[in-house]
């Protein structure tokens, strides 16, 4: 009963991406800081499709360390029936994942969306896709930091407005 109890009073926002070293890490860590911020009754996580256990990438460290945030505790972990499950929301980085992961949990379809899809029409314009820098020099690795802390933003409001 405590599970239920926690998942009910602090639902979990869950990205994904591909590795779960890169574009989730940052999503993760940054809406964290905000959700803190803000006092919202959130919890926040991250996972990929492949190689559970890697570190976050060095650039994404670097990006998350400059806006004030530690990420250094971060390892990659991969994708399961459970976390999708127990996910109130799920947000990927690429409708690739969203279609796999719909493959895998077809009972969760109306929980999972691209993180551009969710926060509305300005941000899907050109693409619902997050581009991964991985193996990228630190400038690509901050443009994509730009494009999820833009629509990050916006999730947060939006996730303010369902609690308030």
């Amino acid at each position: 009963m405590d599970d239920l109890k926690y998942s009910i009073e602090k639902p979990l926002i869950l990205f994904v991406c591909t590795g779960n070293i890169c574009r989730s890490p940052l999503a993760e860590f940054y809406t964290r800081s905000l959700i803190e911020l803000e006092d919202l009754p959130f919890r926040i996580s991250s996972t990929g499709f492949f190689n559970a256990g890697v570190p976050i990438s060095g650039n994404s460290r670097i990006l998350l360390k400059e806006a004030g945030i530690d990420a250094d505790r971060h390892v990659s972990s991969h994708i399961n029936n459970k976390l999708i499950d127990n996910s109130w929301l799920i947000l990927t980085m690429e409708n690739d994942h969203k279609m796999k992961l719909i493959e895998i949990n077809s009972d969760a379809e109306k929980k999972i969306f691209t993180l551009s899809e969710y926060c509305g029409e300005e941000f899907r314009r050109n693409s619902l896709d997050i581009e991964d820098p991985y193996g990228s020099d630190l400038s690509r690795y901050r443009i994509t930091f730009d494009l999820i802390k833009e629509r990050v933003d916006r999730l947060i409001n939006i996730i303010k407005e369902e609690v308030e």
